[in-house]
Order: structure tokens, then sequence, then C-alpha cells
């Protein structure tokens, strides 16, 4: 009987922080699964539960480049600067997504965002393979290109 040989997950752990000219609890509000919408294009989220303004337990999903994710919001606080989620790509990954907050001062903050992620198949792993931390800091960046242009497009 041929031997079958065992699947062994991809695991990654990445981090990068991003300036964001807004005062703390505005910033942190948009990495929220509504505040989402205002800056990633095709972000929709469809909600089995929704919490008060997103808050723990809200759960929902997206359907975004392509693939299905489902999500758990684990933390909310907003005006303390934290956010967690669960999330799984079924067939494919699953891991948190942690989003900290920090003023800088009244009108700015650092926000960092970390991804943990685990291949759950070879094809999560191919694109665990890809998201390398190079490809996850050029994702942060086009993170804050597109919220600062928010304050571009916003009429004066």
């Amino acid at each position: 009987m041929p031997r079958r040989s065992r699947f062994i997950a991809r695991h990654v752990d990445h981090a990068a922080t991003l300036t964001v000219e807004r005062p703390l609890a505005e910033a942190m509000a948009l990495f929220t699964p509504e505040g989402e919408r205002r800056w990633v294009p095709g972000w929709d989220p469809e909600y089995f539960f929704r919490a008060d303004e997103d808050g723990p337990d809200t759960a929902f999903r997206t359907t975004h480049d392509g693939e299905e994710t489902l999500w758990m919001v684990l933390d909310a606080d907003l005006e303390e600067g934290s956010a967690g989620y669960a999330r799984i790509t079924p067939g494919s990954r699953m891991g948190t997504v942690m989003i900290d907050g920090e003023a800088i001062d009244d009108t700015s903050c650092w926000i960092t965002v970390t991804y943990e992620l685990t291949a759950l198949s070879e094809e999560g792993n191919a694109v665990l393979e890809r998201f390398t931390q190079g490809a996850f800091e050029e994702m942060i960046r086009d993170w804050g290109a597109a919220i600062a242009a928010l304050d571009a497009a916003a009429p004066a």
C-alpha cells in the first residue's frame, strides 16, 4: 500500500505600521467591517450577526479578490486603539488579524496591523508562500495610500 505524504502547514506572522492622519478613534473606525467599505474596493461584508457598532461577536462574510472569507470580531475598543478578528478562508487558510493603534497627537496616529495565518491545504500553502513580509508591507503601504486618498477626495 503506498504511503500518503503528510500535509505540513505553512504559517506566517507579519506586522507592519502605517501612519494615519486622523485622531486615533476615527482611524480605528476605518478598520471595522463597515469602515473598510470606505477605502477597500469591493469590500461588502454580509452579516450573520452584528453586535453594536461592529463590536465583539460580530460575524460576517466577505467575498474579496475572488475568495470567500468568514470573519468574527474578537475585540473592538476604538477609543483605546485595539481591534482583533478571527478569519477563515475555507479550504485555504485561517488565522487572526490584529489592529493596534497609538496616538501620535490629536490629529494623527500609528496603526500596526498583524496578520497571523496558517494554511489549511496545499492551496493555502501556496498563498502563504507568496505572502512574504515584503508583500505584506506593500499591502500595508497600499492601505495607507487608500486611506490618505479618502481625505484628498473629501470636499473642502
